[in-house]
């Protein structure tokens, strides 16, 4: 490392310049790129279990920059897929620990600040020299293989609620009278 100012440097062999920009924010985006196939199913990279046992499709932003060149450049081989490869594991360890509802309706932001934290106290670990700026959850969905089975849930649920309220009703309306 040198301090601003003029500096001699051997010819390529010997020696190399690497300058990094530390003010410029990079960006990893966690879609479906990666596919595998498993009998008849195909699976991406953004299919993750959650704890109650279901499949959710989970696309993720992660948007970072370099914090301190020195560790950037000399602890890291190649920053890019360190930063994804420890958001994958990162999101998948929250995911694995929530359900499913939570995750696909309201509670994203609680996704993007758990993912955000775990993740940068990894990456410290590594001694990476990157911080996090911000973690944006896209997409939350169940699989496309079984929406229409997840949504037939969802009414049966609604409808269960319904018929719940309605039974209360009726004993409500029906007691006093007995």
């Amino acid at each position: 490392t040198t301090t601003p100012g003029l500096h001699y440097h051997l010819p390529y062999p010997i020696e190399t310049i690497k300058k990094v920009n530390i003010t410029q924010e990079r960006s990893i985006n966690l879609g479906g790129q990666e596919t595998r196939e498993v009998g008849t199913n195909t699976f991406t990279e953004t299919h993750m279990l959650t704890g109650d046992e279901n499949i959710v499709d989970i696309n993720l932003t992660i948007v970072w920059r370099v914090e301190n060149a020195k560790d950037y450049v000399f602890n890291m081989q190649s920053p890019d897929q360190t930063v994804r490869v420890a958001a994958q594991s990162v999101l998948r360890e929250i995911v694995g620990q929530s359900e499913m509802q939570p995750i696909i309706t309201g509670d994203r932001g609680k996704v993007e600040e758990e993912t955000k934290t775990e993740l940068q106290k990894v990456l410290d670990d590594f001694g990476s020299g990157i911080v996090i700026v911000r973690v944006k959850l896209q997409k939350a969905d169940p699989p496309k293989q079984v929406v229409d089975a997840f949504n037939e849930v969802q009414r049966a649920k609604a409808d269960m609620e319904r018929y719940k309220n309605e039974a209360e009703a009726y004993r409500n309306e029906v007691l006093p009278k007995a």
